[in-house]
């Protein structure tokens, strides 16, 4: 016979392992895309979303090893849920890269948030030499309209996240014209530098 017990048991990791990102305890991006598919389908309006990527993380694992990388990837996603609500939902969407769903919050709030989680992680880096790399980029986006899907939204975030990485400005809210003058930074050969700080007025 089928121990039923059991068979709960498996089930339940085997939701957690889905929902959840293994190394750092955050959603994983299969449950973001859920969030994703549920917000569009009950048209939810306004909406926010914030991309963020790792500076200096690949260096860390190049030179110290994937392992102490690792542990800095997770220590920094620590930091980064601690920042936030219990009902906040942020995801490690691969690699480095993080994302944050937000409802409808003010775009005056976001950058308050962008400014703390950049400010948070610098500090707590800060005091080794070899870890001073270490800083996040930030993209922000908001949304009033419906006309626009979440998808495009995070799109824009990326955008914004890249375009904050290259510039070293800690964050970037997107504005209509970023991907064009991204794709021209990108043209100049602008660098792409892994050790990016965030810029020191935030």
């Amino acid at each position: 016979h089928t121990d039923i017990t059991t068979t709960q048991g498996d089930r339940a990791k085997l939701e957690d392992l889905v929902r959840n990102d293994a190394l750092t305890g955050l959603r994983s991006r299969t449950f973001f895309n859920m969030e994703v598919e549920r917000i569009e389908q009950n048209h939810i309006r306004p909406v926010s979303v914030i991309a963020c990527d790792v500076n200096g993380l690949k260096l860390i694992n190049d030179y110290l090893g994937h392992a102490t990388g690792d542990t800095l990837l997770a220590d920094t996603a620590l930091l980064l849920r601690r920042s936030l609500r219990a009902t906040d939902c942020i995801a490690r969407m691969g690699g480095d890269e993080f994302a944050l769903y937000w409802g409808d919050r003010p775009l005056d709030f976001l950058i308050r948030k962008a400014r703390l989680l950049v400010k948070l992680v610098r500090e707590a880096f800060r005091s080794s030499e070899a870890l001073r790399l270490i800083a996040p980029s930030i993209g922000i986006v908001r949304c009033d309209e419906a006309g626009l899907t979440l998808d495009e939204l995070i799109r824009r975030a990326d955008v914004a996240m890249y375009t904050a990485k290259r510039g070293k400005l800690g964050y970037c809210v997107y504005e209509p014209g970023l991907e064009k003058r991204s794709d021209e930074a990108l043209r100049s050969g602008a660098p792409d530098d892994e050790g990016a700080h965030a810029d020191s007025r935030f």
